[in-house]
């Protein structure tokens, strides 16, 4: 797992590679290499390494093929990388392997067989393969977008990055605030990809292989087979495709074991994690440690969170895991405000925080790969909104339902106030169209509130994107619509995001098993009966689990890896106050400073539920105020 540069058009000067090295060293704390090329092609590579795989320095990139021709800078894993190199060998003949490391696996593969050779990849991933013979680049991210990588074009010069703030290394680099991609942060909490918070910044494609040269750039779809939807062979009981579910989990998780390094686990206490543990104990391997976050009761009753850290504490227990448990405290937004830089795509889910504690301890504890849940719950239909999509069509429509729940409060005391706060919000989806009502089920902000905050009050292209997509492809069903935006809105640039970026700022990497490509590629072709049996989410993997792990925790409620943010917001608001003051949000010429106020004592009066809008707002500011520019 690293950190990865590149220039194509223009060499870099000796002090902006040293900015590099040192801005993304977090990434790849173990060797920081570069290589510069002025024959006939102006190319610069670089790339910090973090060495989870042989260790020696014959794994240090940049790495050039034995032929000569290729030189790549690559960023994350290939599981099955050992796999790989046996079927070179057996159809080329015994190769001179200079190393272990799956980086000379890519190289061998592509040089034998081409582009083809990437459809066999199973794994994380994004790297540049520059071909000195064409003079031509290209750059590959994994299917699922789960490594990043960004980039942009400033006059005749392409460059990339693992890193936005990479880019700020660079003299002269432009950048300039995209004011859609701040309304989609609003709306989302995130920012759909391929935007960022920057006009002249993009996200490559996950799964598309691009290929630069001086003139052209092509476009190559790779990895189709993983989305095809396909119907299960022959004639299978039930018990039969768990079965096969439960091997191919135990497969994947046994594939991502692989390390030269100590491996642990964020165990939330939730199915997903548990499951990952489960399966570790079952493959035989074993885990140094495991990680979980703890928040303070009386923060819990607020927000209606349960305490995972007692379930957490109990799957510890059973697979005799050592478990270090950190308490989540208000002052922790302190940090997540003081830490925008790291965010970069204007992320603001207190997830993020979550996940940079418990890297930064397992760093501590010397532990440089964790095994987490992430990818369940968007190809098992695992979070609520397919719990509710079966009702959106018998909603009636009832569009002044929204103004009569103005007169009512947006919470309630006592233990019935998370439900009492989903079938109010529910509700709500009545005074909305049937491609609205999904679109609602992502959002954090109704689309009106996001447009009077702003001097520019113009829709929000992203949210007009997301009812576009839930509109095609009819022959789908609702669920399978809301698993593939899952999938390309908030798995892609958001959980896989802040992910990656918390997980690299603490020299960790975060390995995701439910996004094993032969693993997904059945989930995702299973019919939706396998994913959610009546109110039941995620059933398939629950099934594959009995007997495995605790029921009551295989079948308890659906709790979000999150802060208690809403029983914060009062010091949230002390903190933040200067960027709701009128000298300031007038000179800075992007809000509207009286609805931004409607807003603000909205939330003091307890009519809306808008912290989440308050907690996206101040990271904004905090970013803008970061990178200094308007």
């Amino acid at each position: 797992m690293c950190g990865l540069f590149g220039s194509f058009g223009k060499t870099l000067s000796n002090s902006e590679i040293i900015n590099i090295k040192k801005t993304i060293n977090h990434r790849g704390p173990d060797a920081a290499k570069h290589l510069n090329i002025t024959d006939e092609i102006n190319v610069t590579l670089i790339h910090n390494r973090l060495s989870i795989l042989d260790l020696s320095d014959a794994g240090h990139q940049p790495m050039t093929s034995t032929c000569g021709r290729y030189v790549i800078v690559y960023n994350g894993e290939i599981y099955n990388f050992l796999d790989l190199k046996r079927d070179l060998d057996n159809k080329y003949g015994n190769h001179n392997w200079q190393s272990n490391s799956d980086t000379e696996v890519i190289l061998r593969g592509y040089e034998c067989e081409g582009e083809s050779f990437f459809e066999e990849l199973n794994g994380m991933f994004a790297f540049l393969i520059l071909d000195l013979k064409r003079k031509n680049i290209i750059a590959l991210r994994d299917p699922f977008g789960i490594k990043p990588l960004f980039i942009s074009k400033q006059k005749n010069t392409l460059y990339f990055a693992s890193e936005i703030k990479g880019f700020d290394c660079i003299d002269n680099f432009s950048k300039t605030i995209n004011i859609q991609s701040l309304k989609s942060q609003l709306t989302f909490m995130y920012i759909p990809e391929p935007d960022t918070l920057f006009t002249e910044i993009q996200k490559l494609k996950p799964g598309v292989l691009y290929k630069f040269d001086n003139k052209n750039v092509e476009e190559r779809m790779f990895f189709k087979k993983i989305f095809k939807t396909n119907k299960l062979e022959g004639i299978l009981t039930e018990n039969e495709v768990i079965e096969i579910y439960r091997d191919k989990l135990n497969n994947s998780v046994s594939r991502q074991m692989i390390s030269d390094v100590s491996v642990g686990a964020m165990l939330s206490g939730g199915l997903d994690s548990s499951a990952i543990v489960q399966s570790v104990y079952q493959s035989g391997k074993t885990l140094s440690a495991a990680f979980t976050l703890s928040t303070n009761k009386d923060d819990n009753l607020k927000d209606q969170q349960s305490d995972d850290s007692t379930y957490a504490k109990l799957i510890a227990e059973k697979f005799n895991i050592p478990l270090i448990e950190i308490e989540a405290k208000p002052n922790f937004l302190d940090d997540f405000f003081n830490m925008s830089d790291l965010f970069e795509d204007g992320f603001s889910d207190p997830a993020a925080l979550s996940t940079y504690y418990l890297c930064a301890e397992a760093r501590l504890q010397g532990i440089s790969v964790l095994m987490t849940g992430q990818g369940a719950d968007e190809t098992l239909f695992g979070y609520r909104r397919y719990q509710a999509s079966k009702w959106l069509n018998m909603l009636p429509y009832v569009p002044g339902v929204s103004k009569f729940l103005d007169f009512s409060p947006y919470q309630i005391n006592g233990r019935f106030n998370s439900t009492y706060r989903r079938v109010r919000r529910f509700a709500s989806l009545a005074s909305y169209n049937k491609s609205e009502r999904m679109a609602q089920l992502f959002t954090w902000c109704d689309q009106s509130i996001i447009s009077s905050v702003f001097l520019d009050s113009s829709p929000s292209i992203s949210y007009e994107s997301l009812c576009k997509e839930l509109n095609f492809d009819n022959h789908k069903s609702i669920n399978q619509k809301l698993s593939k935006v899952d999938l390309s809105f908030d798995l892609a640039s958001l959980n896989l995001a802040y992910s990656d970026r918390m997980s690299m700022a603490a020299s960790v990497e975060a390995r995701v098993p439910f996004l094993d490509f032969e693993l997904a590629q059945f989930t995702l072709s299973l019919p939706d009966n396998f994913k959610l049996r009546g109110n039941t989410t995620k059933y398939i993997l629950k099934k594959s689990m009995e007997g495995r792990l605790p029921n009551d925790l295989i079948y308890r409620e659906k709790a979000g890896f999150s802060l208690p943010v809403r029983a914060w917001v009062s010091h949230l608001v002390e903190l933040m106050g200067k960027y709701l003051e009128r000298t300031f949000i007038v000179n800075q010429g992007i809000f509207n400073y009286e609805n931004l106020q409607i807003q603000m004592l909205q939330l003091k009066s307890g009519k809306v539920d808008n912290c989440y809008f308050f907690l996206s707002y101040f990271v904004l500011q905090t970013q803008i105020e970061h990178y200094g520019i308007s």
